[in-house]
């Protein structure tokens, strides 16, 4: 009896021992396996989060500005490695990706602000408030509203654009500071195959620095169409008293060639003409554009900035903003400044005499704060098409009835932004 009561007993001890086994009990040796895996998932997962973030930019700009934006992009390694590719037909492979919803593409986007309205309202584009906040204020005052987009900032602005008065030293000792000075050398010399300004006068872009100097406007930021302004009229009928002393056609090609070959004393272009005028042994002088001598306002072109957006379908979301804080500096504009000669965006940029003290930077900086910002709403993709077959009816065809002429255009367009909606 007694040997049973003790096998009894020594079972009942031993029970215990045998349901904490059962319920994930654990001998010395499985605690210290189970500690050196958990510090060795804590080693992959630190060795994972320091691994380089690597993200790509999209662009469809000049290769000598592509370059240098890698250059300062690199400067972000080795936490981000950034790869600048240049991708053509851009804008329109981004607006096919954000229909997909694929998740392709890149992270960021160079592009210029007046596609911010139409890659914002089709999912192309994030907003970067959060990001930017007030650092927007580091910027001129002519850039800081081109990538908002209904109360929202969709770009950091980088650097700017805008058409000047460009002139052959050997043809003029200086350019005319209004345009009654203006057209007097247009009369005198509109000869013989010659010119005395030249530009491409039935293009909206060109035309729109008239336009906005008298206060019309070809759309406002409302999608309000003003082509049938008296303004925009008057604007108009004024610059065809110039028309009359320039080539009918006004295009591109023979607006440059003139110039390029010595043929025309002046010309409103951009920056983007000197490369070719130097070439061609061009003594070049640039100038701000004349003042109206009609109103005693400044001819006031468009202006264009160009910058940096976020995909909104970027997988990198967090490492795409850190590179979105790093280019709120200075640094860029001004290495695109002093190698290229862009006119920067960043107010510190100036601060460097190189850059302040450069004729071509300032006289674009002075043309600019005149300037009107090129509306980025996507109703403007609407505008240009029927303004110039306007403007070619205005300037090409003799009595025509201008005020017909710009009606028509704002029908067209009317019902064009009616179609959007």
């Amino acid at each position: 009896m007694k040997k049973i009561v003790s096998s009894i007993l020594t079972l009942m001890l031993a029970t215990p021992l045998i349901f904490t086994g059962c319920n994930g009990g654990e001998t010395k040796e499985t605690a210290q396996e189970k500690s050196q895996v958990e510090v060795s998932e804590q080693k992959n997962t630190d060795t994972k989060s320091s691994e380089p973030v690597e993200l790509t930019l999209w662009h469809e700009t000049e290769e000598s500005i592509s370059q240098i934006l890698q250059g300062e992009l690199d400067k972000l390694a080795p936490e981000i490695k950034v790869n600048v590719v240049r991708k053509d037909q851009m804008k329109d492979t981004l607006k096919l990706m954000s229909t997909s919803k694929s998740g392709d593409g890149p992270d960021l986007i160079w592009a210029a602000h007046n596609d911010v309205g139409e890659f914002a309202m089709i999912g192309v584009s994030a907003p970067l408030d959060e990001w930017i906040g007030d650092s927007i204020n580091n910027f001129l005052p002519v850039t800081q509203d081109a990538g908002r987009y209904k109360d929202q900032i969709y770009q950091v602005p980088v650097c700017y654009e805008t058409f000047i008065t460009l002139y052959n030293k050997d043809l003029l000792e200086q350019a005319p500071k209004n345009t009654d000075e203006l057209l007097t050398i247009m009369k005198d010399k509109a000869k013989d195959g010659n010119y005395g300004c030249v530009w491409q006068h039935s293009t909206a872009y060109y035309a729109g620095a008239f336009i906005n100097g008298f206060g019309g406007f070809l759309i406002d930021e409302n999608a309000q169409v003003g082509l049938s302004k008296e303004e925009t009229l008057e604007a108009l009928t004024y610059q065809n008293e110039f028309v009359k002393y320039m080539p009918i056609d006004g295009e591109w090609n023979t607006v440059t060639t003139l110039f390029n070959e010595g043929k025309s004393a002046l010309t409103f272009n951009g920056p983007w003409i000197i490369g070719d005028a130097k070439k061609n042994g061009i003594n070049l002088g640039f100038a701000p554009l004349p003042v109206i001598s009609k109103n005693n306002q400044p001819l006031k072109p468009f202006v264009g900035i160009q910058g940096i957006m976020m995909n909104a379908q970027t997988q990198n979301k967090e490492a795409a903003g850190k590179v979105i804080q790093f280019l709120l500096n200075k640094d860029l504009g001004e290495k695109l400044a002093l190698e290229v000669g862009s006119a920067p965006a960043h107010k510190e940029a100036y601060n460097n005499s190189e850059i302040s003290q450069n004729e071509l930077i300032s006289v674009i900086k002075e043309t600019a704060s005149h300037g009107v910002i090129m509306p980025n709403i996507p109703e403007m993709g609407v505008v240009w098409g029927p303004t110039e077959t306007a403007l070619s009816a205005i300037n090409k065809s003799e009595g025509a009835d201008f005020k017909k002429a710009l009606e028509e255009a704002q029908k067209q367009i009317e019902s064009g932004i009616a179609l959007m909606n």
